[in-house]
């Protein structure tokens, strides 16, 4: 198996390593082959001063995959803040590359990806709301319902 430099995005905030969702790094290519999920990469800050950080192979993305997976739970999508207060029915981000809006949001797989995107295309927050969309197996615990008593 042949190695190679490639540039990932960190899909998520690592406090520990001081590391911000969106982040690019330069890394091995063997990320991209299945492996063991408690294993290491080594990665330099493509944008910083060059020091060493190690990454699970789950914490990063390959620039080559930003923008072509759409997961079916547990995603985030944009919306158009003015179009949704008023109501328009096609208010989300459709088409990121095209930057087209439409009813059927695109579905971001990271907080990385998502950060990037509006880094890369040059997208003011203030234009955009955002939403994550969780599946109920990620949820720890439920809210308590209204007018109701939780079930012990």
């Amino acid at each position: 198996m042949e190695h190679h430099t490639i540039r990932a995005i960190v899909r998520y905030d690592i406090p520990k390593l001081q590391v911000s969702a969106g982040l690019v790094v330069l890394t091995s290519s063997w990320i991209c082959q299945p492996c063991d999920i408690t294993r290491r990469f080594p990665a330099v800050p493509e944008k910083r001063l060059p020091v060493l950080l190690h990454f699970q192979a789950d914490a990063l993305l390959p620039l080559t995959c930003f923008l072509t997976r759409q997961p079916s739970a547990d995603f985030l999508i944009l919306i158009d803040q003015a179009r949704w207060l008023e109501g328009h029915p096609e208010c989300f981000i459709s088409d990121p590359r095209a930057l087209a809006l439409g009813r059927r949001p695109f579905r971001f797989e990271s907080d990385g990806e998502l950060r990037y995107y509006l880094c890369e295309y040059q997208l003011s927050l203030s234009k955009f709301l955002t939403g994550r969309i969780a599946s109920l197996a990620t949820l720890t615990s439920l809210p308590p319902q209204r007018g109701r008593a939780a079930r012990s």
